[in-house]
Parts: structure tokens; C-alpha cells; sequence
């Protein structure tokens, strides 16, 4: 989501890459939206795999 986030404001910065970096994010999310899910709903916060919303609490 960073990364997607990132190239997103690229966009506004480096026009001449704009196209490049809009090809990147809907690559990403094509890749992401494939993934299995321990790579899905993985949270880089709790460091594993969330499955519910009682993982994120405590």
C-alpha cells in the first residue's frame, strides 16, 4: 500500500513518469489481489498474518 501510495505521488511530481507509474500501481495491485493470503493480510503493524479482528486487539 506504501509503495502504491509513493508512486501515486510521483504522479504529481515527475510528469514525464506519470504513465510509468500508473502501469506500476495497477501491476501491484493486480500481483497483491492474486497473492495468497499469508502475503494479503499480512500487517507489517502486528508483524503476522491478521485473520480477525480480535488479532489486531492487545
Amino acid at each position: 500500500m506504501y509503495v502504491k501510495l509513493t508512486l501515486l505521488t510521483c504522479v504529481f511530481f515527475f510528469d514525464e513518469y506519470a504513465w510509468h507509474c500508473l502501469v506500476a500501481i495497477i501491476i501491484i495491485s493486480g500481483m497483491i489481489s492474486h497473492a495468497p493470503s499469508s502475503v494479503r493480510y499480512y500487517s507489517f503493524v502486528h508483524g503476522k498474518k491478521i485473520t480477525s479482528l480480535n488479532d489486531t486487539k492487545g
